[in-house]
């Protein structure tokens, strides 16, 4: 060994050894995320106007979802749930479900054609394309896998989301509802 390569090894690998590595189980000190960091990784809330599948959103009556889709193509028994004289029903279409609590609307679970947003994602869309429209979301993914479902809030009262579903890359299902 010559020289150079000794005196590489002499001098890089002790500074190299005691840096100080960050720990796996430490949290970020804040003041130390820059600016560009910091901004907020999510779009903002989506308004009453795009929270829509096939022109259907929550808090719509039943009268409303069926001058807009027609009439179901069955409505299994409602459940009763709690609070006085509520019930759960959902109306089956050929391409969605309808979740109404009462008579409103509580959630939409949308996977054949024709599934549409105001914004114009359809099912067969691509991630890229959805990501282009709605901005930056929340993701969840399978480990080892990509983006599996992109979720982004909407301005809804309560706990409502519009959610993406892929596979391979490719919406697969389109969901709006609130817990």
């Amino acid at each position: 060994m010559t020289i150079l390569p000794r005196l590489f090894i002499v001098i890089c690998v002790p500074l190299g050894a005691c840096r100080e590595r960050p720990s796996p189980n430490s949290t970020i000190n804040s003041t130390s995320v820059s600016s560009a960091a910091a901004r907020a990784d999510t779009a903002p809330p989506l308004s009453a106007e795009r929270a829509r599948v096939n022109g259907i959103g929550v808090d719509k009556s039943s009268a409303q979802v069926r001058a807009t889709l027609g009439a179901p193509d069955s409505i299994p028994t409602p459940l009763r749930i709690a609070g006085p004289g509520d019930s759960a029903t959902t109306w089956l279409y050929h391409m969605a479900k309808i979740y109404f609590i009462g008579d409103r609307v509580r959630g939409i679970v949308c996977q054949g054609q024709p599934c549409r947003t105001p914004d114009g994602v359809t099912i067969g869309d691509s991630l890229s394309r959805v990501q282009r429209m709605y901005g930056p979301a929340f993701a969840l993914a399978l480990p080892g896998t990509t983006y599996r479902r992109l979720i982004y809030p909407t301005a809804e009262g309560g706990n409502c989301t519009m959610e993406f579903e892929f596979n391979l890359g490719i919406v697969t299902k389109i969901s709006l509802g609130c817990d």
